[in-house]
C-alpha cells in the first residue's frame, strides 16, 4: 500500500510539473472534440431509431444474411415511394379538384356533375360487390 501511495505521490508530483505547459486552450479544445464525438455518436443513433424498421431489418440481418435484409429495405423504399406519389396525386389533383366543386359556379358544376355523380338508375346497385369487381369505365 505505501508503495501505491508512493507512485500516486510521484504522480502528482510529476502533473504539478508540467501542467503549465498545457495550454487552457488545448484543454478547451480537447474538451469541445470529446463533446462533439458524444453529440456525433448520439445523433447516429438517434438517426437510426427514426428511421422506421430500422433496428427490426439489423435484426433480420443478424439471424438470415443481407439479402433478406436488402429485401426489407426495398420494401420499405416501395413504401416511401408510395406515400410520396399518393402526396402529390392529393395536392395536383384531388385536394385542387375538391376545393374547384366547394367554390365552384353553376356553370362549371354543371359540365363535371355528369362525371362525378351516379346516376340514379345505377345508385341501388353500385355499392354490390360484383358491379365494382367488373368495373368497364363506362
Amino acid at each position: 500500500m505505501s508503495r501505491k501511495r508512493r507512485t500516486l505521490r510521484l504522480a502528482q508530483k510529476y502533473l504539478e510539473q508540467h501542467e503549465s505547459k498545457v495550454s487552457k486552450t488545448h484543454l478547451y479544445k480537447e474538451e469541445l472534440r470529446k463533446k462533439l464525438r458524444v453529440f456525433t455518436r448520439w445523433a447516429l443513433n438517434l438517426r437510426t431509431y427514426l428511421v422506421p424498421w430500422e433496428s427490426k431489418i439489423r435484426k433480420i440481418e443478424s439471424h438470415f444474411g443481407s439479402v433478406v435484409s436488402s429485401y426489407f429495405t426495398f420494401l420499405r423504399w416501395v413504401i416511401y415511394m408510395n406515400i410520396i406519389i399518393t402526396l402529390l396525386i392529393m395536392s395536383f389533383v384531388t385536394i385542387p379538384e375538391f376545393i374547384a366543386d366547394a367554390t365552384a359556379d353553376a356553370g362549371r358544376l354543371n359540365r363535371t356533375a355528369s362525371r362525378k355523380k351516379i346516376p340514379a338508375s345505377e345508385k341501388r346497385q353500385a355499392d354490390e360487390f360484383q358491379r365494382v369487381w367488373h368495373f368497364d369505365g363506362t
